[in-house]
C-alpha cells in the first residue's frame, strides 16, 4: 500500500518517493516481497502515480482513487488476489520490514488471517491489538481520531504494524463488506476481523521483533 499523501511530513513530494539510503523508501518493501519469494507484487498508488516508472519486474502498479484508507487500497488490488493462494499486506511507508520478516509471517500463517504486532513504549497514534482473555486476537482498534478507541484500549501497548497475510478467498469474501463507520470515516483493513470472528476463524497475532511500523 503505498497511496499516502504523507501530510504529517510536511512535504510536497509523496512520502513514497523520500530518498532512502538510495532507494525510494516506497521500495523498499516491493524489494523485500519480491526477495522474499512473492510470485507477484502489486503496488497500491495514488492518482499521481508516483512509483509506477520506477516498479522492478515483477511488480505491477494499481491506482487507488480515492484516499479512503487501508481497506480502500487493498480493495484497488482485488482483481489480483489469487483465492488459491496466501496474500500479504505491507505498507509502503515501512522500509524496515525484511525478507526474512515476511518468510516467518508467511510461516506463521494459520487459518484466515496472521497479523504481525509489536509492543511500544510509546504506542501513540497506532493501532490497538485487543486481545480475548485466551490470548486470541479479538480486534485492533484505530486511534487517528477521536471516539474510535475507549480509554482502556488506549493504555494497550500492543499495537498493529500493518503487516499481515490473509486467506486470499477470505480477503475476497470480505473486503465487500467493510464500512466506513468510524470517526475517519475511512475503510480500515482491520474490520476484516469482524468477519473472522463471525465464522469462528483462527486469527494469529504473531509478535514479530524483525518488523517495523511507521505513523508516516
Amino acid at each position: 500500500m503505498a497511496a499516502g499523501q504523507g501530510t504529517r511530513m510536511k512535504s510536497k513530494k509523496p512520502k513514497v518517493l523520500h530518498d532512502l539510503l538510495g532507494r525510494p523508501m516506497g521500495l523498499w518493501p516491493v524489494y523485500a516481497a519480491l526477495d522474499a519469494g512473492a510470485q507477484k507484487v502489486v503496488v497500491v498508488q495514488s492518482p499521481d502515480k508516483p512509483l509506477e516508472d520506477l516498479l522492478p519486474d515483477g511488480a505491477v502498479a494499481v491506482v487507488q482513487p480515492a484516499a479512503n484508507g487501508t481497506g480502500g487500497a487493498v480493495q484497488a488490488a482485488s482483481e489480483h488476489i489469487d483465492p488459491q493462494a496466501p496474500v500479504v499486506v505491507l505498507s509502503g511507508d515501512v522500509p524496515l520490514v525484511s525478507a526474512e520478516a515476511i518468510r516467518e509471517l508467511v510461516g506463521a500463517h494459520s487459518g484466515e488471517v496472521t497479523m504481525a504486532t509489536t509492543k511500544l513504549d510509546d504506542p501513540a497514534g497506532y493501532g490497538r491489538v485487543v486481545r480475548r482473555p485466551d490470548g486470541s486476537v479479538e480486534k485492533v482498534v484505530e486511534t487517528k481520531a477521536d471516539g474510535d478507541a475507549s480509554h482502556a484500549e488506549l493504555r494497550i501497548d500492543e499495537v498493529n504494524t500493518g503487516i499481515y497475510v490473509f486467506d486470499g478467498a477470505f480477503l475476497q469474501a470480505t473486503l465487500p463488506n467493510l464500512t466506513a463507520d468510524n470517526a475517519q470515516g475511512e475503510l480500515y483493513l482491520p474490520q476484516v476481523l469482524d468477519d473472522a470472528r463471525s465464522v469462528h476463524a483462527h486469527v494469529v497475532a504473531a509478535r514479530s521483533r524483525s518488523a517495523s511500523c511507521s505513523r508516516g
